[in-house]
């Protein structure tokens, strides 16, 4: 098994009363994002990108569109972290060596969904085998007010080096100097293909949508964008082999060089 299952935490309360169950009220700890005039779709990014990454298969925790007591609409997601502290910045190398395949899939669905602010912040590693991958709001649309038009300017861009970002960090994903292993990274590719269909991607796209997070041309636009993404994303990656710093050239081999065609 590549990571342990996550165990998130919630304080309970008084009985139900009703059923033979143990049934509980409850207090689900957690942490809400709302959208901002700088990040106007910050809850549709972390709605499509949750979504679409428990389909994959990644640990990201548990989450939903909520409205807040004074009518917000927001997404909130449960605390990983015991206590609710704070948890240090992951280390890459170890996360790669503890779960080399949990770590190829987080690259190829941030490539998938156009995360451009992937660091060592925003995964949290509780060894040894547990992480967290949380944090999309720079992902899909990003920061952009025009969402159709960065969709398109974005669709074919691989943006993992940071070449694109905006955000005054470098924006170059946390694990690209450090994976070393590309059949690791092909059977994300495939899995990806495989579990994210047309159909899947067309309904999670109108879900945002019908939520009225976003409307419905940038739905049809992210839709567009991402099939497309998927559809590419070995061509992007072998194109873009030189990132891939801890690879050597010699280390893809022929099957990569076809899939690039």
């Amino acid at each position: 098994m590549p990571y342990r299952p996550n165990i998130y935490w919630a304080e309970k309360g008084a009985p139900v009363g009703v059923g033979a169950s143990a049934n509980y009220h409850a207090i689900l700890r957690g942490r809400i994002k709302l959208n901002s005039a700088g990040a106007p779709h910050c809850v549709a990014n972390e709605y499509v990108a949750a979504h679409l990454g428990r389909i994959v298969g990644l640990p990201i925790p548990p989450g939903g569109v909520v409205q807040t007591d004074d009518g917000d609409i927001g997404w909130a997601s449960l605390t990983f972290a015991p206590r609710g502290e704070a948890l240090p910045d992951i280390v890459p190398t170890e996360v790669i060596a503890q779960m080399p395949e949990v770590a190829s899939m987080v690259l190829v669905f941030d490539l998938l969904t156009a995360n451009v602010d992937r660091h060592a912040g925003n995964l949290a590693h509780i060894p040894p085998r547990r992480l967290e991958v949380y944090d999309h709001s720079h992902a899909l649309f990003h920061l952009a007010p025009d969402s159709c038009d960065y969709l398109r300017r974005i669709r074919e861009r691989f943006l993992l080096d940071g070449a694109f970002s905006t955000l005054g960090r470098t924006g170059r994903h946390c694990f690209l100097d450090h994976v070393t292993q590309p059949e690791l990274l092909d059977g994300a590719i495939e899995h990806i293909r495989r579990v994210l269909t047309d159909e899947t991607l067309k309904q999670v796209t109108e879900e945002v949508a019908a939520l009225d997070l976003v409307t419905k041309d940038a739905a049809t636009c992210l839709y567009i964008c991402l099939r497309f993404r998927r559809d590419n994303l070995a061509k992007m990656v072998y194109n873009h082999r030189a990132e891939f710093r801890a690879i050597p050239e010699d280390g893809w081999g022929l099957l990569w060089e076809s899939k690039s065609l």
